[in-house]
């Protein structure tokens, strides 16, 4: 008889969370072979390395050798990522988490086909820049994957009310302003803009291409940066939001059943759709009794600044 399938995620985001740091430090290894110039360390041979399985290393060669076993690492975490979510079903992975470890092997198959291009086209700086990207992507879906999967499904959400296209809209700039820092470093448009904050000692530089490149860059990190300091100012006067599940122990917007009665919540209140937890009777209850914990645990930390501030204006 087959053993029962258990609703535990927390392996399968141990995995995930591991493919991240992995992939992280991949990333930070492919810096490496470019600051060095070891990109051609192997020559034009891919998945060969200057025509052998084990070649005669040399510095060069050995950067850009090891970079591509780290690869091969992470390619294998991958691999395993999607095995345990989609078989052997021993452990019930959601849904969500089962397209993510989809969509992290579709991006490591494209991200290894731009590398083999990159190598092979002799490091152009259009396709290292969008291996570049492939791999920042990765290692979002695999982070995101590590984070649902390590919270599991038992927890309460805790958002910000309306923060959350706000905070999608930055990491989607943040990642635009990260492909343009690797678009100047391959087009060696470094020292196109010297000085620092303004370039060249203006703050509307003259010259070619490389500098306006170089100056893009600078603006749109300087953007950034006043963007998310005006988002973490804005959350700080948006108070916390807390999604709580529509069961049959939810008596409605703000309301909570417990025993016979219905406890109101104060805050800001989501239900999701019926069906969104699934299973019923001391599972729902549970739940709802955890999120009515939460925000009564929110709206006091809210609230005991007030009380300090009035305290202290009393005496």
């Amino acid at each position: 008889m087959n053993e029962p399938t258990r609703n535990d995620t927390s392996g399968w985001g141990t995995l995930a969370a591991v493919s991240a740091v992995a992939t992280y430090a991949l990333i930070v290894f492919g810096g490496i072979v470019r600051i060095t110039g070891s990109g051609m360390g192997c020559g034009d041979d891919w998945p060969l390395c200057n025509g052998q399985l084990i070649p005669p290393m040399d510095f060069d060669t050995l950067i850009e050798y090891g970079h591509r076993l780290a690869a091969l690492a992470v390619s294998l975490l991958v691999v395993a990522l999607a095995t345990v979510a989609w078989w052997p079903r021993r452990v019930a992975v959601r849904r969500p988490l089962r397209i993510l470890s989809l969509l992290a092997v579709l991006l490591l198959v494209v991200q290894v086909l731009l590398g083999a291009v990159t190598v092979w086209l002799e490091l152009p700086p259009a396709t290292v820049v969008m291996h570049f990207g492939t791999a920042m992507a990765l290692l979002i879906v695999l982070a995101v994957g590590a984070c649902v999967g390590l919270a599991g499904a038992e927890r309460p959400a805790v958002r910000r009310d309306g923060a959350t296209r706000t905070l999608k809209a930055l990491a989607a700039f943040a990642f635009g302003v990260a492909l343009l820092g690797a678009l100047v470093a391959n087009l060696d448009a470094g020292p196109a803009c010297l000085g620092f904050p303004a370039c060249n000692g203006s703050w509307m530089p003259r010259g070619g291409g490389l500098v306006h490149v170089h100056w893009t860059h600078r603006l749109s990190a300087y953007l950034l940066f006043l963007l998310l300091l005006s988002e973490m100012e804005a959350r700080r006067w948006r108070g916390p939001h807390v999604v709580c599940p529509r069961s049959p122990d939810w008596a409605g917007p703000g309301r909570c059943r417990r025993g016979h009665g219905a406890y109101p919540l104060s805050g800001h209140l989501e239900g999701h759709p019926p069906g969104h937890w699934g299973g019923r009777g001391r599972r729902h209850r549970r739940r709802c009794l955890a999120c009515l914990e939460a925000a009564g645990s929110l709206l006091e930390a809210r609230q005991r600044p007030f009380d300090e501030a009035t305290s202290s204006t009393g005496a």
